[in-house]
C-alpha cells in the first residue's frame, strides 16, 4: 500500500467528511497506518451506535444457531436477580427479539450513558413494541437494548 494512497485517504476525510475521529488501516493482518483528529486520541472511547448493533446481532445469531438461546427467550430471564418483585406485564413479556430490533416499547430516548441492566428491568414499558407517533411520524427506537443481547451471548 502506497504512502500516497494513505495521504489521499486522509485528505479526502478532511475535505469530504465533517466528523472523522480516527482511522486504522490493516493489510494482510498487520497495522499499516493509524491516525486521530484532535481532540481524539488512541485512548478515546468511540460510541459506535449502529455498528455495535451489527456486531451484537451477528454474535447473537451465531449463539442462536448453536442453540444457546432463542430470539423468543424472555429478557427478564437474563437478569432474574435484578428484576422487580412484581414486574409489569410488558416487562414480563419482553423478548430478546425486541432488544435486537430496538422495539422494546420505551417511549423516550434513553441516554447512551444510562444503559445498564438495572435500568432495563426497572423502567416502565409503555407498550409491547416500538411506537410510531402518527402526528410527527417519529419512531421511538430504543438504541441501547441490542447491546444487552451481548450480555446474553457472554453468559
Amino acid at each position: 500500500m502506497s504512502s500516497q494512497a494513505i495521504l489521499d485517504f486522509i485528505q479526502s476525510c478532511e475535505e469530504e467528511t465533517d466528523a472523522v475521529h480516527s482511522f486504522m488501516i490493516h493489510r494482510h493482518g498487520k497495522l499499516v497506518s493509524e491516525g486521530w483528529w484532535s481532540p481524539h486520541g488512541p485512548d478515546t472511547t468511540h460510541i459506535m451506535h449502529s455498528m455495535s448493533k451489527a456486531f451484537t446481532s451477528t454474535a447473537a445469531g451465531i449463539a442462536i444457531g448453536e442453540g444457546l438461546f432463542s430470539l423468543d427467550d424472555k429478557v427478564i430471564s437474563l437478569f432474574p436477580e435484578k428484576a422487580p418483585e412484581k414486574p409489569s406485564r410488558n416487562l414480563s413479556n419482553l423478548r430478546i427479539r425486541q432488544l435486537i430490533t430496538m422495539s422494546t416499547g420505551h417511549q423516550f430516548k434513553v441516554s447512551f450513558y444510562e444503559r445498564c441492566v438495572l435500568m432495563t428491568v426497572t423502567l416502565r414499558f409503555e407498550s409491547e413494541v416500538a411506537i410510531i407517533d402518527v402526528d410527527t411520524n417519529v419512531v421511538y427506537f430504543d438504541e441501547p437494548y441490542p447491546q444487552l443481547v451481548g450480555v446474553k451471548v457472554e453468559k
